[in-house]
């Protein structure tokens, strides 16, 4: 059964079950008003939490600043109660309870609230008035103030609405839809008298089966009608049971349910046939016998053993799930809980309880058994929400109740129950301006299609006046020398005076090119925007200075105190690279003056709040967690080098041992990384690399315009990993582990990845504290940030920090698996807006991915053959693979990055990996030894 009238308790499990009261008879609004807050008030104290505050008789707190995001609900408390209470907690101040319509007002096609109670963090409320009035974001209405007049045409997303509440509360219908979608109902006969809503017509869809009735069947019960109705009852669907359940469809709420045998049918149908309205139906269907308790061991004392014991009753239990839709319309599970109770009484009462503990109480002791029912019950319940997606987009504004109202939440109730031996759930960033730095390569190309479908403004900056997407923004700025980031100050003014003449402030500035996310952060600097500041991002950037960085870190002490200045400009931590430190100090002063072009603002981030990244570099300071190790723990002893000299110094001084990783200092894609064993073969490496990638033309895109200097690594052992991170304020709203299989070495290009990750929850959570407190360590605070690491018998160890967000295919796994945009959540972090996760890093993945890389030094026969692009994205579109075209040129060379990612999805990593591999040999991907995707894949189990 659907349900979309309210969320169940999560943060406060210990809530009870509330009585909606029905004050819809009270004609005074401000009667009801004050019957509603002292209902609120007597929940609060129900369950444990202070009463509300009325701040000076509802006025505003003074100095109080509020951010964009609003949730509004606008009726009784009960209904949503827990909600808002969760929603306090995530994102405090912005969940509001309107207990009146007067409480609201239109403005224009926007809902704005002038007062309401706000929920904050511990469950605190407090009633205020807003001045000027906030505007709802999104928006709730439940009795008795749904349907009102003030909420009807407004632009902003509404969580349901009158209209769609009474298009679910139909149960015909909705057993009608779930039947086409192969979801199983109980076995239905329905007397309709007419109309019937849309796609309700006389026949059988599935096990329901509809009979439209005329005036004299309704009124008396014709012969007709009786004769259907035994041939249901004597059916097969009844071998199991005897019983039958009779409810009304399309009737008001309230209207009982009610369990009889077969033998009383007739006779309470002709009862209820006169009372049904047009458009009401009776459903008469098989009562379905809920899964039996298993054979379970008595243990009782000798005084249980008496007469007078009392016998156990035969129990039932059902399971509510609580669906929601992400922001990409994305059904995720919220929560899934049991009821249980006796056989035959309402469960409705009773108290929830996890599926686990119901299974143990029934005697299932093998936990294979909750695990089964517990996928089972998900997969159903997301089905459930896609039904509603599907026909809800088919629905007109009118037959939805507005242009933003859909379903975002249901209720689905699930009774388990045996058949033949077998156990059979964007609103705010839409018209936001985003300066976007670097167009990058074709394998950006899906950052241009969301941002058209979210509704963004782009503004692009490239150096290829001819680059494909400057046809899909908004605003094209071609910059020819962009790859010079020697010249990156004087980038910087330019792209401030091209932004000024184009119009107003854009809303943030992103970056997801390797390349360019120093500039970026310079840009961000100077227009005042949310972003990782230019000195965090040049850490990040020179990954020997990352190490050394982070290795310089102390523990913090009781009292910090600010490190000293010279000149305005922090002073380094010891053991960073001078080298790296004196240009940026150069650059960050030719920042400053870069004269009066009009290119910086000193304003702080609008809509979001102030960010720190907007005030002056001596305001930088990186921070060390107090309670765990400081991220000096991470980090891997290296050396920068751009000359023989320095590379034998490095050796002879102890800086780092062989074997070792060299890699360009700057570079991206794994391009010219090696293992060198030696100084001798680090020395000829470094040749060979400054002789083959001098310049930014010997190989675009990969960092040469930074130079081609060298990182001298100490090598680690161990799984390789990437982590994703998503940071607002430091704070940390999401993170994605994935795992990495063993490269060809002596290269170290990516072969094969899986998500999520194989190791044990807590290896996993050491990986997303090392990558969340090394961004932290090296001052990034705010953005969505890529961090590779290596899982050791130690520990994690930091391999690098792309400040930016992750590459290939990562996006599309994160997305696919979790419901979460990461791409989304770093333009709505670079607008000021935190993009809050229902768990940062405990989101339960919905199936696995297992990927491989696929090169073109390696596969170019068959890239050419069996595994022409064509081919792959017809497969790609039938589902049997998931293709992330990473390139658009065949073409082959020394050093060289994948061509494209060829996935597969399957509920478990193992079923994953086998068909990946079954799928490569067809493709001719497979080709040992020189690419044995075999034993790629061998690592992961």
């Amino acid at each position: 059964m659907l349900s979309l009238s309210s969320l169940s308790s999560s943060v406060f499990p210990s809530c009870p079950i509330m009585l909606q009261e029905d004050i819809s008879v009270i004609a005074d609004p401000v009667h009801q008003e004050r019957v509603l807050f002292q209902t609120l008030q007597e929940v609060l104290e129900e369950i444990g939490l202070p009463k509300t505050q009325d701040w000076a008789c509802g006025e505003a707190a003074p100095g109080e600043c509020y951010s964009d995001l609003c949730i509004c609900v606008l009726g009784s408390p009960l209904p949503y109660l827990s909600l808002l209470l969760e929603a306090g907690q995530i994102s405090p101040g912005d969940s509001l309870l309107c207990l009146s319509s007067t409480w609201v007002s239109r403005s224009s096609s926007s809902l704005v609230v002038h007062r309401a109670v706000t929920f904050d963090l511990g469950g605190r409320t407090t009633l205020l008035t807003f001045s000027p009035p906030r505007r709802v974001t999104y928006l709730l209405t439940c009795d008795p103030w749904a349907g009102q007049e003030v909420t009807r045409g407004i632009e902003c997303p509404m969580g349901g609405s009158l209209e769609l509440g009474q298009s679910w509360g139909d149960t015909l219908a909705v057993r009608i839809l779930l039947q086409r979608a192969k979801i199983n109902c109980p076995p239905t006969l329905a007397l309709l008298l007419p109309p019937g809503r849309k796609g309700v017509e006389e026949g059988r869809t599935g096990v329901v089966e509809v009979i439209l009735l005329d005036t004299e069947g309704a009124q008396r019960g014709t012969a007709s009608v009786r004769n259907r109705l035994t041939t249901f009852l004597e059916s097969g669907v009844f071998r199991q049971t005897d019983r039958v359940v009779l409810r009304r469809s399309g009737a008001e709420p309230g209207d009982g349910v009610v369990c009889l045998p077969r033998g009383g049918v007739w006779a309470r149908v002709t009862q209820l046939l006169p009372l049904l309205l047009p458009g009401e139906a009776i459903l008469v269907e098989a009562y379905c016998p809920p899964l039996r308790p298993g054979p379970r061991v008595e243990d009782r004392t000798w005084e249980q053993y008496s007469d007078c014991r009392p016998q156990a009753p035969d129990l039932s239990f059902r399971v509510c799930a609580t669906v929601t839709r992400s922001p990409q319309n994305v059904p995720l599970l919220y929560k899934l809980e049991c009821k249980i109770g006796a056989e035959g009484s309402p469960l409705s009462r009773s108290l929830s309880q996890s599926l686990e503990t119901t299974m143990s109480d029934l005697g299932f002791s093998d936990s294979s058994v909750a695990t089964s029912l517990r996928r089972l019950a998900t997969d159903t319940a997301l089905a459930c929400l896609r039904v509603v997606m599907e026909t809800e987009s088919e629905m007109s504004p009118e037959q939805r109740g507005g242009a933003g109202a859909q379903s975002d939440m249901i209720g689905v109730d699930l009774l388990f129950t045996l058949s033949d031996s077998v156990i059979s759930p964007c609103y705010l960033m839409r018209g936001k301006s985003v300066l976007v730095i670097g167009a990058g390569g074709f394998s950006k190309k899906f950052v241009w299609e969301a941002a058209e479908q979210y509704g963004l403004k782009i503004l692009l900056v490239d150096s290829d006046p001819s680059h494909f997407a400057s046809r899909l923004v908004d605003h094209f700025f071609p910059l020819p020398d962009l790859p010079d980031h020697r010249r990156d100050d004087q980038h910087c003014a330019r792209i401030c005076e091209w932004v000024c003449s184009v119009g107003p402030r854009p809303d943030g500035c992103v970056c997801f090119w390797d390349d360019c996310v120093v500039l970026a952060s310079l840009v961000c600097r100077a227009l005042g925007l949310r972003g990782p500041p230019p000195e965090a991002v040049h850490i990040a950037k020179e990954k020997s200075r990352t190490h050394l960085h982070l290795l310089g870190l102390e523990a913090p002490g009781p009292a910090p105190q600010p490190p000293p200045e010279e000149g305005g400009v922090a002073v380094e931590t010891e053991g960073e690279s001078p080298r790296a430190t004196a240009d940026l100090d150069r650059r960050e002063q030719a920042a400053g003056n870069r004269g009066d072009g009009g290119c910086h603002h000193d304003h702080g981030v609008g809509g979001g709040g102030g960010s720190s990244s907007s005030s002056s570099s001596s305001s930088f300071r990186p921070s060390a967690p107090r309670l765990s190790p400081s991220p000096g723990a991470y980090a891997v002893p290296c050396a920068h080098v751009e000359s023989g000299q320095d590379l034998k110094d490095a050796v002879r001084h102890g800086a780092v041992r062989f074997p070792a990783v060299m890699k360009l200092e700057y570079g991206a894609g794994a391009v010219g990384v090696k293992r060198v064993d030696s100084p001798e073969e680090g020395l000829a490496h470094m040749e060979k690399i400054a002789g083959d990638l001098r310049e930014e033309t010997d190989y675009p895109g990969i960092g040469l315009g930074w130079g081609n200097a060298m990182t001298l690594m100490e090598f680690v052992g161990g799984t390789e990993h990437d982590v994703d991170v998503v940071l607002f304020a430091g704070r940390l709203e999401g993170a994605f582990v994935s795992d990495n299989g063993p490269t060809r070495t002596p290269s170290f290009t990516e072969t094969a990845a899986q998500m999520p990750t194989g190791l044990p929850a807590d290896k996993r959570e050491q990986l997303i504290r090392a990558a969340h407190h090394s961004c932290l360590g090296c001052g990034l605070r705010d953005g969505v940030f890529n961090v590779e690491l290596k899982m050791t018998a130690l520990g994690p160890r930091l391999v690098e920090i792309n400040a930016r967000m992750g590459g290939f295919y990562l996006r599309d796994w994160i997305l696919q698996l979790y419901g979460v945009d990461i791409l989304l959540a770093a333009f709505m972090v670079a607008c000021g807006l935190a993009p809050r996760l229902p768990s940062a890093a405990g989101l339960p993945p919905r199936g696995a991915y297992v990927g491989v890389m696929c090169v073109v030094s390696q596969h170019l026969q068959a890239l050419r053959t069996t595994a022409r692009p064509e081919r792959l994205r017809r497969l790609h579109q039938e589902g049997a693979l998931r293709l992330n075209e990473l390139e658009d040129e065949l073409i082959a060379g020394e050093y060289e990055e994948p061509y494209c990612n060829v996935g597969v999805r399957d509920e478990r990593p193992a079923d994953a990996r086998r068909r990946l591999l079954a799928l490569c040999q067809g493709l001719g991907l497979h080709c040992p030894p020189r690419y044995n995707v075999g034993y790629f894949l061998s690592h992961f189990k």
